[in-house]
C-alpha cells in the first residue's frame, strides 16, 4: 500500500509541477507582449506635451559653473549689461555667451541625442505688442533657424529683468 501512496503522492507532485511551469510560461508571454506594445496615444501626447515645459523649467533652474550662477541669472545679466560687458565675467566669457553655450551643450545631451529638432529664442519682449523688441533678440538655438516647419509643442518663460521683461521661448519639432 506504501507504494501504491507514493507513486500516487508523485503523480500528484508532477501534476502540481507541471501547472507551475505552465503558470510561469502564460506570466512570461504576457510579460513580453506587454513590454513590446506600445504606449496608448494619450499617454504619448501628454508626455509629448509637457516634454518642452519641464525641459525649459528645468534649464532656467540649473546650476552652473559660473560663479554658481543658474541659468535664469546668466540670462538676467545678458538681458541688463548687453555685449560685450556683463556684470558675471563666466572664464572670459560674458554671461551671453556662457548661457548660449550652456543651452547649447544641454540642448546637444537632451533633444538632439532623442533626434528633436528645436528652436530657442531668448530676446526682450513688448508686452503691450507681444513680440520680441526690434534688434533685442540676444541668441536663437540652433543659429539662424527660422524655427519649425511641422508639427511643434512650446513653452515659454517670462523673467523680469532691470531692462524689461525676458522671453525664453522653447518649440520642440516633431
Amino acid at each position: 500500500m506504501t507504494t501504491r501512496f507514493s507513486k500516487r503522492s508523485q503523480m500528484e507532485l508532477l501534476g502540481l509541477a507541471f501547472v507551475v511551469v505552465l503558470i510561469t510560461l502564460g506570466l512570461l508571454f504576457y510579460i513580453k507582449f506587454q513590454a513590446a506594445k506600445q504606449p496608448s496615444t494619450a499617454k504619448k501626447t501628454f508626455t509629448e506635451s509637457q516634454k518642452a515645459s519641464n525641459l525649459l523649467n528645468s534649464l532656467l533652474k540649473t546650476n552652473t559653473y559660473c560663479e554658481d550662477a543658474t541659468l535664469t541669472q546668466l540670462l538676467q545679466d545678458c538681458a541688463e549689461h548687453k555685449v560685450p560687458s556683463s556684470q558675471i565675467d563666466c572664464d572670459g566669457y560674458t554671461s551671453c555667451e556662457f548661457a548660449n553655450r550652456t543651452i547649447a551643450y544641454i540642448f546637444q545631451q537632451t533633444l538632439e541625442e532623442w533626434k528633436n529638432d528645436y528652436f530657442l529664442e531668448v530676446c526682450l519682449w513688448n508686452t503691450i505688442t507681444q513680440q520680441c523688441l526690434p534688434d533685442e533678440t540676444l541668441f536663437t538655438l540652433p543659429p539662424l533657424t527660422t524655427g519649425c516647419s511641422g508639427q511643434r509643442e512650446s513653452s515659454s518663460q517670462f523673467i523680469p529683468t532691470s531692462s524689461g521683461v525676458l522671453k525664453i521661448w522653447l518649440d520642440i519639432c516633431y
